[in-house]
């Protein structure tokens, strides 16, 4: 064997072989050529790729700049207004006769006009330090808290006191309670501390909301695919924001992670990361795309790589056929003759044209046939074919009695050397053949179909061993009353075949009979791996020329059985089969009560 396969472009065909060889000079050539084009491609599509997503965080970030952009004008707006100031320093008593104060000693009106053209700015809340009434305008009905001394032991307010003027961005949920009493949507915040122009002096505190649909939207138009995400952290690493497919335990992660490293493409478990930071907020934005995208545009690069070899090899394949054509065909019509000389045409000569090995190799045929024919003429003919019809005698029939005897004397062996557990299991598989192969009668007792079934299942037991239980349970008023051979059987064979066998852990297979009214109802149930109800529907529907395909029972179709049912009973008889996937199936047969002398008649 080793020479054979070691020698095996021996028994090419000499065409084959040109062929062969052409391509095994191209070949290296031409993969090398496609590596490196694949490789360059790749490159130059991860290239790309990058560029891509570089360009759309920056995107998200200049969009989102706008946003913030928007609330840092009102909130410059309301610092160095010289009305607002004069309220903000003023004493509570001047203006408490004057409940609207904001509107007629300020310009709020002119924050209300802004307020209407920046439409994303969902709530403005200003808390004087004075004690004075806040200044609000909030388009989502949420309704702030009233006063400042409330706000005091807030996060978001320490923050801002520490920031010195500084705004100060944060996430507020719509559950969230603190700077609103009553909040009815998620916002991003900024929020600053307002002092006088010496920075020596609180006046207030300021705090403008954007609903985070305007971030949504942001990042929806940004994103080259559905299946990725966004992840805003704020100066401090803290989450204030996330779309799309953003994982918690990759949140975690860049949290965890000092900011200034945040500014280089990460790689994380199955997605690429790119970031950029904000300088104006501290915020870092990172842009998550999984890898597996990245690994599918990689190949349908390779795809169109490979496609252009296969056409490339495929062109070559007519060329290098007809450049072989032209040198086997002598050769051709050489074995053409050499076969007709083997048939007994001794008259065969090959025509000679040109002056190469093969023309020679011609000459010296036909030289040989000429010699040949001669000493046939001085000769007797021999008969050649004396002993072609020798191989035809060696045809014998396996006589189940021989099996019968060789199973018997196995059983001996294996009493005579105490191995009770092999001869019981021999005795069973000599009584299942003798039952199965004997020439009795179509139709047997439950008792027999329950003998075939116990024996088949022992020996199932010797092959799985501990994998493998079972139960039979039949009333013993059943065990009289005749059915068609093998009509359990296929089905306990069909419950281990295909179910308990591909389960992988413990099998249990129940047989279980009783009279139900004038029927022998039988249940066969398996813990193995079921299938879908579409499968069952499949299998008992399946039509003549594909019934063997997919639904064999030891040597019989579930259709089979099927079949001899109707035939034996029409529709009086009942089977069904209830299966699911990973739970296991359960078939049941139900059939019209016949006796042995009933079934005599």
């Amino acid at each position: 064997m080793c020479g054979i396969k070691k020698n095996h472009h021996l028994g090419m065909r000499i065409k084959h072989k040109i062929v062969l060889s052409i391509y095994a000079v191209l070949l290296p050539a031409l993969l090398t050529t496609e590596t490196a084009i694949y490789w360059n491609s790749r490159s130059a599509v991860i290239s790309e790729r990058t560029r891509q997503y570089q360009r759309a965080v920056s995107s998200i970030d200049e969009n989102i700049g706008y946003l913030e952009q928007d609330m840092l004008e009102i909130a410059t707006y309301l610092s160095i207004n010289y009305e607002i100031e004069r309220i903000l320093t003023a004493d509570p008593r001047e203006t408490a006769k004057d409940p609207f104060f904001w509107v007629n000693k300020t310009p709020v009106n002119v924050i209300k006009d802004i307020l209407a053209v920046k439409t994303k700015i969902a709530t403005v809340v200003l808390y004087p330090e004075n004690g004075l009434t806040p200044f609000s305008v909030s388009r989502d009905r949420s309704v702030f808290t009233p006063d400042i001394a409330n706000l005091r032991d807030l996060d978001v307010y320490k923050r801002a006191v520490e920031g010195n003027g500084a705004v100060v961005w944060t996430r507020i949920d719509s559950d969230d309670v603190g700077l609103f009493i009553n909040n009815h949507s998620d916002k991003i915040v900024a929020c600053s501390e307002l002092y006088d122009l010496s920075k020596s002096r609180k006046l207030g505190f300021l705090s403008l909301g954007i609903n985070l649909d305007g971030y949504e939207s942001i990042c929806a138009n940004a994103m080259p695919q559905s299946n990725e995400g966004v992840l805003i952290l704020d100066a401090g690493g803290n989450e204030i924001f996330r779309y799309g497919d953003v994982p918690d335990e990759a949140a975690v992660w860049l949290e965890a992670r000092p900011p200034e490293a945040a500014s280089e493409p990460l790689e994380y478990g199955k997605y690429y990361i790119f970031s950029q930071r904000r300088e104006t907020s501290g915020q870092t934005i990172f842009y998550l795309s999984k890898k597996r995208d990245w690994d599918a545009w990689a190949r349908s690069g390779f795809l169109v790589t490979c496609l252009s070899a296969f056409a490339l090899l495929a062109g070559i394949w007519p060329l290098s056929s007809f450049a072989s054509r032209i040198v086997t065909r002598p050769i051709t019509l050489l074995y053409a003759s050499m076969n007709k000389f083997k048939s007994g045409d001794f008259n065969q000569q090959v025509r000679v044209e040109g002056s190469d090995e093969i023309s020679e190799l011609a000459e010296t045929f036909n030289t040989m046939v000429r010699d040949i024919r001669e000493q046939i003429d001085k000769n007797y003919v021999l008969a050649l074919r004396e002993k072609q019809s020798e191989l035809n005698a060696l045809q014998a029939q396996i006589n189940p009695h021989f099996l019968y005897n060789a199973l018997d004397a196995l059983y001996w062996q294996a009493t005579e050397c105490s191995q009770e557990g092999l001869a019981d299991d021999i005795l069973a598989m000599s009584e299942l053949f003798r039952m199965l192969l004997s020439n009795g009668n179509s139709e047997v007792s439950v008792e027999q179909e329950l003998k075939i079934v116990r024996h088949y299942l022992q020996i199932q037991k010797l092959r799985f061993d501990k994998k493998l239980d079972y139960s039979i349970d039949v009333d013993s008023e059943l065990l009289s009353y005749q059915i068609p051979k093998l009509i359990i059987q296929p089905f306990v064979e069909n419950a281990i075949v295909h179910g308990v066998e591909k389960n992988g852990t413990l099998g249990y297979v129940r047989i279980t009979g009783c009279i139900d009214r004038d029927f022998l109802s039988f249940v066969i149930e398996d813990n193995g791996i079921g299938m879908p109800g579409e499968k069952v529907q499949e299998i008992l529907c399946a039509k003549d020329d594909s019934r063997y395909a997919y639904q064999r029972v030891g040597h019989y179709a579930v259709r089979n059985v099927k079949e001899r049912m109707n035939l034996r009973y029409g529709a009086a008889a009942e089977l069904a089969i209830e299966s699911e996937p990973n739970i296991g199936t359960r078939v049941r047969i139900k059939l019209p009560l016949i006796r042995r002398n009933e079934a005599r008649l």
